[in-house]
């Protein structure tokens, strides 16, 4: 899990892009990182987020695993999956962000979020 307790060690309006794979579902507070990406991100630049999606097909999950090696992998491809968010769980995590989601989409595998500041 990803705890953000503090702020992140970068000035305000620092990046122009934030780019996060395979990690939204292990954000233990995720709205409070979606609003440090929103200080540390520059007006009018963008952020993705891509990840396992909450609903996954267990035929998706079952595909994925025969590209994983080992046990332990293909447990935690599980406990993302559970942990994931649907698509229709993402648009309030968004809420009262600074952040503007111009494209959420997903696939059999997982979720797309792109967005601006």
């Amino acid at each position: 899990m990803v705890r953000v307790t503090a702020r992140l060690p970068f000035p305000d309006n620092f990046y122009e892009g934030v780019f996060s794979s395979g990690s939204l579902c292990g954000w233990a507070d995720p709205m409070s990182v979606i609003g440090e990406i929103g200080r540390v991100l520059k007006k009018a630049d963008r952020f993705f987020i891509g990840d396992v999606k909450g609903n996954t097909h267990p035929f998706a999950v079952f595909i994925m695993k025969l590209n994983l090696n080992g046990e332990g992998m293909k447990q935690g491809l599980s406990s993302s999956v559970a942990a994931a968010y649907a698509k229709s769980e993402v648009t309030p995590l968004f809420k009262n962000s600074g952040l503007t989601v111009t494209a959420l989409s997903e696939n059999p595998f997982g979720l797309s979020i792109a967005g601006e500041k």
